[in-house]
């Protein structure tokens, strides 16, 4: 599988395309969910706690990111049931729907 075949929000963004955003949650309001589900979150309360004893994360414009197994930056999504139905719901507009394994790769 290519990044042609599966592109990320990311790639996407970058080729021009404005990504669709429920009105609820536009970039701003999905920044702050995110922040305020981090400070909700027991892992991501540490990890914001000591960021140097957790060499695998990263911190950009306060939001987390690791490198998956493919090696790409991904955002770190707190356990945020209503956050993560509007990333899913989203990703789901953008690359359409190709059953749950392409979901989880993506």
């Amino acid at each position: 599988m290519t990044t042609d075949d599966d592109p990320a929000v990311a790639q996407v963004l970058a080729m021009g395309t404005k990504a669709p955003v429920n009105s609820e949650h536009d970039e701003a309001q999905m920044h702050i969910h995110i922040l305020q589900g981090y400070k909700k979150d027991q892992m991501y309360v540490k990890l914001l706690d000591k960021p140097t004893e957790h060499p695998h994360f990263m911190i950009e414009q306060e939001l987390i990111y690791t490198v998956n197994m493919e090696g790409a930056k991904v955002l770190c999504v707190p356990r945020d049931r209503s956050l993560i139905t509007t990333i899913l719901d989203q990703a789901h507009t953008i690359v359409g729907h190709f059953g749950y394994q392409k979901t989880l790769n993506y």
